[in-house]
């Protein structure tokens, strides 16, 4: 509320004007300073919430930033090293000279699937799968969300799956195909029993020969 000064000094002159009316005024233009204040201050409160909102969505988008660039990064090694990996199995196999005397006719012998002296081509390092469990203990040894965790295991299940199958068979991997049925359903508070679940189908996988 503004005062004219003309207006305001012709009441004050005036004969009926009293000092009740004059304390009535002034009791009315605080009042309205004061709703003004309680406005301001509610405004101040709302938009502070809503500044901290903000901030914790753009922390979190970052986090999931940063851990987007942290999965492209181990992608990015595992490729380098498979690539490696099968560059230098390449050129050893150039450079291998065989003994021809060493194949002769009186040692060939044709090794069923049942026999004993079957070379086993299924041991974990044959598979590649020592890479595997370095990815697993990274993901045991960070701190994050068991739910955020077990969304790489089953990434782990995907990218493995030719080895998995062939070192531990197809019935075992629906273990693997149910705990990605079963992380798409249950709750947040579900996911730690998830998370051991997964841990002991990797346990499994490393119990075999190296």
């Amino acid at each position: 509320m503004e005062f004219n000064k003309e207006i305001f000094f012709t009441f004050l002159e005036s004969s009926d004007w009293t000092n009740e009316k004059t304390y009535n005024l002034f009791q009315r233009a605080n009042s309205e300073n004061v709703a003004k204040i309680k406005k301001l201050e509610d405004d101040v409160l709302y938009f502070q919430n809503k500044f901290d909102e903000v901030k914790v969505m753009l922390d979190d988008t970052l986090k999931k930033y940063e851990d987007s660039l942290k999965l492209c990064e181990k992608l990015k090694q595992k490729k380098q090293t498979k690539t490696i990996s099968t560059q230098t199995f390449i050129h050893n196999i150039k450079q291998t000279s065989v003994d021809y005397e060493i194949c002769n006719k009186q040692k060939l012998m044709i090794c069923s699937a049942d026999s004993p002296d079957t070379v086993d081509s299924k041991t974990i390092s044959k598979l590649q799968l020592d890479i595997l469990w370095d990815d697993v203990k990274d993901i045991l040894d960070d701190n994050r969300t068991y739910k955020e965790k077990n969304k790489d295991l089953i990434v782990l299940f995907c990218d493995y799956k030719k080895e998995l199958v062939k070192l531990m068979g197809k019935n075992w991997y629906k273990k693997c195909v149910k705990c990605v049925e079963d992380f798409a359903k249950i709750s947040e508070q579900e996911q730690k029993n998830l998370f051991l679940t997964m841990i002991k189908l990797f346990r499994e996988v490393f119990d075999n020969d190296w």
